[in-house]
């Protein structure tokens, strides 16, 4: 997957943008909403997008990475597993 922060990062806005208008806002200059759940929801998607916001490239790259190798250690232990299995 060759997803890049700018893709990431935009992602996180078009979550935020449908969710101001999905959920009833008590305040809309201030991003406030009715049902504290939502306020919560919304205030931690607003903290991954800044997180995101202030990551470099090469950071990115560096977390991508690691995703990527987990991904694969567990496809190839899921493998094993099932060869294993496969011998009795």
């Amino acid at each position: 997957m060759d997803t890049t922060k700018k893709d990431a990062s935009g992602e996180i806005r078009v979550e935020m943008r449908m969710r101001r208008k999905v959920w009833k806002m008590a305040d809309r200059s201030n991003d406030r909403f009715v049902n504290f759940e939502h306020q919560r929801r919304f205030e931690i998607i607003c903290l991954v997008g800044e997180v995101l916001d202030v990551m470099t490239e090469q950071e990115w790259r560096h977390f991508v990475q690691r995703v990527q190798s987990r991904k694969e250690l567990k496809r190839k232990e899921e493998e094993a597993l099932k060869n294993q299995q496969n011998l009795f």
